[in-house]
């Protein structure tokens, strides 16, 4: 593949996902990596650097770039800090999701999504990080470990990986799993692996994301879910609230609120866990015709 590419355009693609430049993450001392410009490439760096030698890269610049492949061909700009409030609440500064670039067509990101699918499937390298109820998809990696003092590369010493999204064709999660010098076993599928299957298959349930087990239209799925989430009639008063406004879901809990919501047909989005600590449209806030997307964050 490396040579179908040549080396300007494997160059221009490892560039376009990121790779040799800062990320801009809200994190300091941030690093670059290495990525040398073709012209310093020997007659054998566009074969070592095809698999994945001869460059260095870090773990937000990885998962940087497998979220561009989830999210349809577009390279976010990642950050840490959602947002900043001072002490009356009230929100300082905000991060919002930024599209740095289109790196890849929504086509070309669908037949790789296809490949990485097909990782964790019989016969794939990382059959360890396929989950009961989600396609994974993903890739393992076995680096060699450079030796910075002599040269080449050391005996004996990798870095095992396994990074990917999940649910594969409806993506709710990036994850990248990296161990520094595995003892025995030392493949990324082996050692790695596993990990993010237990985070992948935690973080879903603590973020509310199952498995859809009918085949009930949505809102007959929903309404049953409803039935589940159910916890007396005290948790889902509305407590006389303006009808065509937003609910005041404050202290309440992600079963209660999603039970609310269903009954005021308002799309919700659930962050964290626990109870409703915020909410954005603030309570009362009016929407037209009772319906909306509302944001409650969880604690």
């Amino acid at each position: 593949v490396g040579e179908k590419l040549g080396r300007a355009e494997l160059y221009r693609y490892l560039k376009a996902f990121g790779f040799g430049a800062k990320t801009g993450i809200d994190l300091p001392g941030e690093a670059a990596g290495s990525l040398r410009r073709p012209s310093a490439w020997s007659n054998v760096t566009l074969h070592t650097v095809s698999f994945g030698q001869g460059v260095s890269v870090t773990g937000v610049q990885l998962i940087s770039a497998l979220s561009a492949i989830s999210n349809g061909g577009f390279l976010m700009k990642p950050y840490i800090v959602r947002s900043v409030k001072d002490q009356s609440g009230a929100i300082v500064t905000e991060s919002n999701p930024f599209i740095v670039r289109r790196v890849i067509s929504e086509q070309t990101a669908k037949k790789v999504t296809n490949m990485l699918v097909g990782v964790t499937k019989d016969g794939g390298t990382g059959l360890n990080a396929a989950l009961d109820d989600f396609e994974v998809a993903g890739k393992t990696g076995t680096a060699q470990k450079p030796d910075l003092k002599n040269g080449g590369y050391m005996d004996g010493a990798f870095v095992a990986s396994f990074f990917g999204f999940v649910p594969a064709r409806s993506p709710r999660l990036s994850i990248l799993v990296t161990i520094d010098e595995p003892r025995g076993e030392y493949y990324g599928g082996a050692v790695a692996a596993p990990v993010f299957k237990e985070i992948a298959r935690q973080s879903l349930s603590y973020m509310g994301v199952f498995r859809q087990q009918s085949g009930l239209p949505k809102i007959e799925l929903a309404k049953a879910e409803a039935g589940r989430f159910d916890e007396g009639p005290s948790e889902a008063a509305g407590g006389g609230e303006n009808p065509a406004g937003v609910p005041d879901f404050t202290g309440k809990t992600v079963r209660a609120v999603l039970k609310m919501a269903l009954e005021r047909s308002i799309e919700v989005n659930v962050i964290g866990g626990g109870r409703a600590v915020s909410q954005r449209p603030a309570p009362g806030q009016s929407m037209p015709g009772g319906k909306g997307h509302v944001i409650v964050s969880f604690r």
